[in-house]
């Protein structure tokens, strides 16, 4: 609890303080009076503390922000004048990326299998290795998320096939890890120094919550204002397009339906395998705003796809994005967007970082609290791990020659590196304010635990088996292997 209480902001600190204060004051004055009286009084006297919290807190704090803003949270190790200016489609937007296939970018000997399959055609890509990597949502779990993304980036460079990485689908706090890789801030540092310095008094501030009138409690707006100085003056090569191509999730609440946020030009059409087995024929645009994919072209609009894929009800504020479309969270609907990697992109190597699929472990029977928590960790690890299962039924559906539309989600079969921290590992969703004692052991344990498991996982092209590595918290504790391959 003391923990909880030194991670709020100093002003959170304050106004809880006054408030008990005031009503253990009022407790004592009403003390001589008629039992009846006092516990009348005091109800009244708490009531009005409350409503006083709800209504004035938010506006002291938004008045001692505008008096003493205090320096906006910079990228570590970067420049503070990389503030809020959004790159454009001018400058640094007008340098597109190298191709994949830029001269001296050979893939090692354990990934060149992949390249020495039959190629694909031109306007889908030069090289048949295309990397996806595909990220949870999970809130403070992230912390393991970022751990694996470091080993990741590491054994990628390691072994000459970064350029090869083609998309990368995100929801929620993926999404948000998906930035530091997308403006290369792994390898500088940029992604652990964010976790390292993550907190409740950095993420989020009071709010005006009236029941009957605002269906939420806080607002994420010091999130939000780190968006420019961590990532403004890196957004313009993600905007002139990619590889990798960009693909975050959220949930469209009034139509009930997973819509997606892309970097990818609007007259590119995805391909799937052609009905006779050989080549490939166009299929759509991946962007369609009726079919709710929109395309990111400005700073600020790439800004609201990051926001409203980690739109948590009913913490924050629902956000708004194109055509006034109402969001939530990307994970209510779909917690792991592998979709986007395979039908879209044609990926036929994908790592995937889940952050619920190993979720058993004991229930509370006291915390109200921990009691929904815990639901909300079975429904995600459910939907992570259906979604493991459908890679295995589609590269089973594609091998034994299934009909033409089997194809529209997966072009071809796909080799999984999958991996998710162990159940025992103690930050959950929620648990921002466990980051500052444990955030940096429990990144540093998922990192060489990812580490671990790429040197012993065996790159096939032929493999379609689906099975999931969970690190444990300690490395003297063998990784357990779980296996969603349908049989």
């Amino acid at each position: 609890m003391i923990e909880r209480f030194l991670s709020l902001s100093w002003r959170f600190r304050t106004a809880l303080v006054a408030g008990w204060a005031g009503a253990t004051l009022l407790v004592v004055a009403l003390g001589r009076l008629a039992a009846a009286r006092v516990l009348g009084l005091a109800a009244a006297g708490l009531g009005a503390m409350l409503l006083a919290w709800i209504l004035l807190v938010p506006w002291i704090h938004d008045l001692l922000a505008t008096l003493a803003p205090g320096e906006p949270q910079a990228a570590p190790g970067r420049p503070a004048e990389a503030d809020a200016r959004w790159a454009s489609s001018g400058g640094p937007a007008s340098r597109r990326r190298e191709p994949v296939s830029a001269p001296g970018d050979a893939p090692s000997d354990r990934l060149a299998r992949f390249v020495a399959q039959d190629r694909a055609p031109p306007d889908v890509d030069d090289t048949e290795l295309r990397i996806g990597i595909v990220l949870s949502g999970g809130g403070a779990r992230g912390v393991y998320q970022a751990g694996a993304l470091l080993a990741l980036r590491e054994f990628l460079a390691r072994e000459g096939v970064l350029p090869y990485v083609r998309a990368i689908a995100g929801t929620s706090i993926g999404a948000w890890n998906a930035m530091f890789w997308l403006t290369n801030h792994v390898e500088d540092g940029g992604l652990e120094g964010w976790w390292r310095a993550a907190e409740p008094a950095r993420l989020i501030e009071p709010a005006h919550w009236i029941p009957g009138l605002r269906n939420y409690v806080l607002r994420n707006r010091p999130w939000r204002r780190s968006f420019g100085p961590l990532f403004g003056s890196s957004l313009g090569p993600i905007l002139a397009g990619g590889p990798p191509w960009l693909y975050f999730t959220r949930t469209n609440v009034d139509r009930a339906r997973v819509e997606v946020a892309t970097n990818r030009d609007p007259s590119y059409r995805y391909h799937r395998v052609a009905p006779s087995g050989r080549g490939y024929v166009p299929v759509a645009p991946v962007v369609n705003p009726d079919l709710g994919r929109y395309r990111v072209a400005t700073g600020p609009s790439l800004r609201e796809a990051v926001f409203t894929s980690m739109d948590v009800p009913p913490l924050f504020p629902r956000v708004h994005g194109p055509r006034g479309v109402a969001y939530e969270d990307g994970g209510v609907l779909d917690n792991l967007p592998i979709r986007y990697t395979t039908r879209f992109e044609g990926c036929n190597l994908l790592f995937i970082f889940p952050l619920h699929a190993s979720f058993e472990r004991a229930h509370s029977e006291r915390s109200i609290l921990r009691r929904l928590g815990r639901v909300l960790e079975v429904r995600q690890g459910a939907l992570e791990r259906g979604a493991l299962r459908d890679v295995s039924l589609y590269n089973e559906l594609i091998a034994l020659g299934a009909p033409e539309r089997s194809a529209d989600i997966h072009i071809k079969p796909v080799t999984s590196f999958v991996l998710a921290p162990s159940p025992a590992m103690e930050i959950g969703t929620f648990d921002f304010w466990k980051l500052r004692r444990r955030g940096e052991s429990a990144l540093r344990r998922m990192r060489e635990g990812t580490r671990e498991a790429l040197q012993t996982f065996s790159f096939r092209p032929d493999d379609r088996s689906v099975r999931m590595t969970v690190v444990p918290p300690s490395d003297s504790e063998p990784a357990a292997v779980r296996d969603f391959t349908l049989h």
